[in-house]
């Protein structure tokens, strides 16, 4: 038998191994987490107990070894759903790697690894990297929050941290306007995009940003000339400084246009020379009085300033041999009594010199070496000493004074030697007339011939032969033009095509060409009232011949004439200026065509400039169209209404010389000429041109 002693320790072994076991088998348990959460969202886990047993239920949150609790309660019953927003209010700042702990009495149960983050990812898609001081920049990207939710909150734009934008970001995807202020200074910037949210205490919450090198250029806002004098005299160097300023204030170091015009508005100088660097004009002593206007241009920005030219009277004066060289080198006419001294004998002489105007004074003395002074009231002009003289006495005489008194001394010799010259050219003009007017049928045939005769000369017209009829016109002064008919390429319909003796005029459209991609400029005259008869046609042809002076070549394509100037023709790359001029001096032709004759022409004119392959053979300008060169000159031609039009690509190149005026049917632009800036500039470059080819 168990004594009762036994029975007592068995009891309570039972007991205390029924508590081992029982603790043994209680614990806490989490359900799933998600591997990361943004703030701002809700962490939610269902919990699990063994037992309930009395005491409170502790759940912490841990993060990098910081708790903060989010339940402290007695449970009710084995699961318990857990639920808190990730806010400051719950969380207050803990974030990164983190996982739940429950304490229960002496349980205790941790959850898997998850992550808390603050992090945004923000992706922009805007290229464009430079803009101009003025312009308006679209910003426009996606944000999205590392849980891989789009966010819903704000962004701020700043340029190199100053901001310059709020707007609202919507289900992660923004597109505002950035205004560039116009002041902004030219440089490099970095263009800052920041991207947040908030809880409803205004708290921050997450947070992102992405940032973008821009280059911001800036425009020519304002120009000021200064000069080192107000007043010039002739012969004196006026130092200039043009200042060239941006809209933020700024010096900008850009290349600009300086002309200098006299009071006469003739160009003294015109170049391109570089904005805030000393210029030095050299004048001359004949430069022009009055005002000096000095303008300088950038873009669209112009200054202008006034210098006062002073009157300048000066003569130079040379002597050559026993010749005195008076010449007026100053800007007013001279007329002053001048004081010639010649050894100790001193000779006065009236002298009266216009602008630029030189005389010669012939001067005699007795043989020897003498000393020579020269003056006014006002100056000395000149002081030799040991010039030799010959002659008689010592006397000063104008050039051609002596020659004056010859011929009062002897007037019946120089009246017979008047009458013959007179003689002379009487019978060389009969000459030429009767020429001019039989030369044609003189030179081919033979038919008839002038004879001398006593007293003058006769016309023999040889009985037997016949003249056809012909009418006799004056001889014009433009050259011979051929028209021959050819084949246009694309319709393969016989078309005219207009040539002229001597130089490349022809041109023609090849379907294939071994040639050199050039730049050409494009005259298009179209013809809008039908096939030109009589003088209308005669006077097209020579309205052409401005257009093949300046080595021009033509084209006929149905109701369009096309002039093309290309380099390989012309020798010259810039040809815009040569054709506008061209062009112009058809018109004025053609209008004066209008004005005089019942046949009038309707016609449009429009020039373009493009790039064309080209090719000289058989004295041919052999071209293919690579581009719209050839339509847009058609097309701008349509459009006018017998003006110049020029299209948009010719007005941007020569837009510093011509003033325009902007036209527009449909989608296409064209431009009217309204002023040409400086014609004398252009008209000397065209005729040096000319001369040199």
């Amino acid at each position: 038998m168990v004594s009762k002693k036994g029975l007592v320790f068995s009891l309570f072994f039972l007991i205390a191994l029924s508590t081992i076991l029982s603790c043994a088998s209680a614990e806490i348990v989490f359900s799933q987490l998600k591997t990361v959460y943004n703030l701002g969202d809700d962490l939610s886990s269902q919990v699990t107990i063994t037992t309930i047993n009395p005491g409170y239920l502790d759940i912490n949150l841990i993060c990098g070894g910081i708790e903060k609790n989010l339940y402290h309660n007695v449970p009710d019953s084995k699961i318990i759903n857990l639920k808190r927003t990730l806010i400051p209010a719950y969380i207050e700042d803990l974030f990164g790697n983190c996982y739940l702990s429950g304490v229960y009495g002496d349980e205790k149960g941790d959850s898997s690894q998850f992550k808390i983050s603050n992090e945004v990812r923000v992706n922009l898609e805007t290229v464009q990297q430079i803009y101009d001081a003025g312009n308006t920049a679209i910003i426009k990207g996606k944000a999205i929050k590392e849980n891989g939710v789009n966010i819903n909150g704000f962004i701020e734009i700043s340029l190199d941290n100053e901001t310059k934008l709020n707007d609202l970001v919507k289900d992660g995807s923004f597109n505002t306007n950035f205004n560039i202020s116009e002041k902004t200074h030219a440089g490099n910037y970095s263009l800052i995009v920041r991207v947040y949210d908030k809880d409803a205490q205004d708290n921050l919450l997450n947070f992102g940003e992405a940032s973008l090198e821009i280059q911001i250029n800036q425009k020519p806002s304002k120009i000021e000339l200064a000069v080192d004098s107000v007043s010039l005299t002739p012969g004196n160097n006026l130092t200039i400084i043009p200042f060239l300023y941006d809209m933020a204030g700024d010096m900008m170091n850009r290349s600009l246009m300086l002309q200098i015009k006299d009071s006469k508005d003739n160009i003294v100088y015109e170049n391109i020379i570089n904005s805030n660097s000393e210029f030095v004009l050299e004048t001359k002593t004949n430069l022009t009085a009055g005002d000096l206007k000095i303008t300088s241009q950038k873009d669209e920005v112009i200054a202008e300033k006034n210098i006062n030219v002073l009157e300048l009277k000066k003569i130079n004066v040379r002597i050559v041999n026993q010749t005195i060289i008076l010449e007026n080198v100053g800007n007013v006419p001279y007329n002053q009594i001048m004081q010639f001294q010649i050894g100790n004998e001193s000779v006065m002489k009236e002298v009266a010199l216009s602008l630029n105007e030189t005389k010669e004074y012939d001067v005699s003395a007795p043989d020897g070496t003498y000393d020579i002074n020269i003056k006014d009231d006002s100056a000395e002009f000149f002081s030799g000493s040991g010039i030799s003289m010959t002659g008689n006495v010592i006397s000063i005489e104008e050039a051609g004074a002596r020659i004056t008194n010859f011929i009062t001394e002897y007037p019946a010799v120089w009246i017979f030697l008047l009458l013959v010259v007179i003689g002379f050219f009487f019978s060389m003009f009969r000459r030429y007339q009767l020429t001019r007017f039989l030369g044609p049928f003189h030179e081919k045939k033979n038919l008839v011939r002038l004879e001398e005769k006593r007293g003058g000369m006769r016309l023999v017209v040889p009985k037997k032969e016949k003249l056809e009829e012909a009418e006799f016109t004056e001889k014009p002064s433009y050259k011979k033009i051929d028209s021959v008919k050819v084949k246009d390429i694309k319709t393969n319909e016989s078309v005219e095509k207009i040539n002229i003796h001597g130089g490349i005029t022809k041109a023609e459209q090849a379907g294939v060409l071994h040639g050199q991609k050039q730049p050409v400029s494009v005259i298009a005259l179209k013809i809008k009232s039908g096939k030109p008869t009589g003088m209308a046609k005669e006077n097209i042809q020579k309205a052409l011949e401005y257009a093949y002076d300046a080595k021009g070549a033509s084209y006929i394509s149905g109701d369009y004439i096309l002039v093309l100037f290309s380099q390989i023709v012309t020798k010259n790359k810039n040809n815009e200026a040569i054709a506008i001029k061209a062009a112009q001096e058809m018109e004025k032709f053609l209008a004066t065509h209008n004005r005089k004759f019942r046949d009038e022409l309707e016609y449009g004119i429009g020039v373009n400039s493009g790039d064309l392959i080209t090719k000289v053979e058989n004295n041919t300008l052999k071209f293919v169209s690579i581009d719209k060169t050839l339509a847009i000159a058609k097309k701008i031609a349509e459009m006018s209404s017998g003006e110049v039009l020029l299209s948009k690509d010719i007005h941007l190149k020569t837009a510093t010389t011509i003033k325009t005026e902007k036209i527009q049917t449909g989608d296409t632009e064209a431009f009217k000429i309204k002023r040409v800036v400086d014609t004398q500039a252009s008209e000397k470059f065209i005729k040096d041109f000319l001369r040199r080819n």
